[in-house]
């Protein structure tokens, strides 16, 4: 598996100098980034400041506007990505799930030679009539229309164990997100921490994503951990998941 990083994590550093931060995430020992947004660069700008600092684009979180342009995937597929990321449906049963809309896009997405993932959060994982949403969402469109990108702390903090889930999807989960946190999940007392430092079951989930065939695994840390810096965060992630042999 490669290792990645959202730049989301670090994202008001990369808009103050994204070359910079860019050098800085090879640095510390990461194969590549995922973006979400282009912090008012261009994307064949974006596309040249990684490639010059030696990092793959594996993907990017993309707002509907873009999903819906053709021309602006396809710059992102000449950018050197091969994944397409949305997150954050309406997952409303009595609405259809967006199944159509999923497929439209997954198939815009392969006619320029990308894949579309979908990114999860908490919410998805509530049930309806029995089922989870996300399990319904997921039956609605072909595998090779959509595949998951999990994000297993947030499935976690659910009460979705993510080693289970994973295996569940087993083939169809090229990208997962790691992120660590201390505290009780929808308290007061929750807080993100660096990879490796909290609750979450690192070494059995990395040890299921190589079983089943994932691909990268991009650390996403949303908010930095209490009292540290975010690119303090990501080093300290990268440096844990190298020791563990990512």
């Amino acid at each position: 598996m490669k290792l990645g990083v959202q730049v989301f994590s670090v994202r008001d550093e990369a808009a103050a100098d994204l070359a910079g931060v860019a050098k800085q995430i090879k640095e510390m020992g990461y194969d590549g980034v995922e973006l979400a947004g282009l912090y008012g660069n261009t994307i064949p700008a974006v596309g040249e400041i990684f490639r010059n600092a030696g990092l793959e684009i594996v993907s990017a979180h993309m707002s509907g506007e873009e999903v819906g342009s053709e021309e602006t995937l396809r710059a992102y597929r000449e950018a050197g990505l091969t994944y397409a990321g949305v997150q954050g449906m309406p997952l409303k049963p009595e609405a259809g799930w967006a199944h159509g809309y999923l497929r439209e896009v997954g198939e815009r997405c392969h006619k320029v030679g990308l894949q579309l993932v979908y990114h999860n959060h908490s919410y998805e994982f509530e049930t309806y009539e029995g089922e989870l949403k996300i399990d319904i969402m997921y039956a609605g469109v072909d595998p090779d229309l959509l595949q998951i990108e999990l994000d297993t702390c947030w499935c976690n903090a659910a009460g979705v164990d993510p080693v289970a889930y994973l295996r569940k999807y087993a083939g169809r989960v090229p990208l997962i997100h790691l992120k660590d946190y201390t505290g009780e999940p929808h308290t007061d007392s929750f807080a993100l921490a660096s990879v490796g430092s909290g609750l979450l079951p690192t070494r059995a989930i990395l040890d299921t994503a190589r079983e089943i065939g994932t691909k990268w695994v991009i650390v996403e840390q949303d908010n930095p951990t209490p009292g540290k810096k975010p690119l303090e965060c990501i080093a300290e992630s990268a440096a844990y998941l190298r020791s563990v042999g990512v």
